[in-house]
């Protein structure tokens, strides 16, 4: 999974190659050059497949280069992975925040990170990877939901934004699994509640251990987003582990792997 560029191949902005972008473990430098971000490849290389690819967020001479997974695919494409877990974790005791790009292998399992400081995103999107199923934000900054998460999300800021009133909508899904989740579905609403914290200070019946939430009510299930809320973390009457995307109960288990992504 990487980009067809030839080795040595001029590569970056500028570049009139019909494949621009370097592939997962080329170098980049200052006469190669790299893309700022999967958008950045994807605007001007259409054609190119998802996969990993490596790029500079903030041009020669800042930060490293760094690979990341693109989805070239969904929702028009250009979208960087920045948060992955794929192996069910619910541990509480790591900070779902906690990492960055730079410290994640890209073909790893679990990769606790945060959108770059550099990058001003656009857009927010969450995938779950057991059932195929996405949903994509626009963030929104006179949205306090919104503020909260990318603050938590990109600047690493503690965050309990619960039953605010004001809703943050997905402006587009491909879920019709009837899955009641913030965002569809009656019963549930619109995600109008965020929390990012470490303890119980957020959410009252939390007995400890970290939380990243993206949900209607700050209550048991039917959430975007539920990261490092295991079992311990609450209080018996969730019924079992609450680590979810894009899910509206603990039943059937099948949508505890997801990930994030920014464009």
């Amino acid at each position: 999974m990487s980009g067809n560029a030839s080795a040595g191949e001029p590569c970056g902005p500028g570049s009139t190659s019909e494949s621009c972008a370097i592939p997962a473990g080329g170098d980049c430098d200052e006469a190669t050059g790299c893309y700022a971000s999967c958008l950045d490849a994807h605007q001007r290389s259409p054609a190119l497949p998802s996969g990993a690819y490596t790029i500079d967020i903030d041009g020669p001479g800042g930060l490293d280069p760094v690979q990341v997974y693109c989805d070239m695919v969904t929702d028009g494409g250009g979208w960087t992975r920045f948060w992955w877990s794929l192996d069910d974790s619910g541990d509480v005791s790591l900070d779902p925040l906690g990492e960055d790009l730079w410290s994640c292998d890209p073909t790893g399992s679990r990769c606790f990170g945060k959108i770059p400081l550099e990058v001003r995103p656009a857009d927010f999107m969450v995938k779950d990877v057991n059932e195929g199923h996405w949903a994509a934000w626009h963030f929104d900054e006179t949205n306090p939901v919104s503020s909260a998460a990318l603050g938590a999300m990109r600047n690493h800021e503690l965050a309990c934004a619960l039953d605010t009133g004001v809703d943050w909508m997905p402006y587009a899904t491909n879920d019709d699994s009837g899955e009641k989740w913030c965002g569809v579905g009656s019963e549930e609403g619109g995600c109008d509640s965020f929390q990012y914290q470490h303890d119980g200070s957020c959410i009252e019946w939390k007995t400890g251990g970290w939380g990243l939430e993206l949900d209607g009510d700050g209550g048991c299930y039917a959430a975007a987003l539920k990261v490092s809320v295991g079992q311990e973390a609450f209080l018996p009457e969730c019924g079992g582990p609450d680590n979810n995307f894009l899910d509206d109960g603990p039943t059937d288990g099948d949508d505890r792997s997801g990930e994030l992504y920014y464009r």
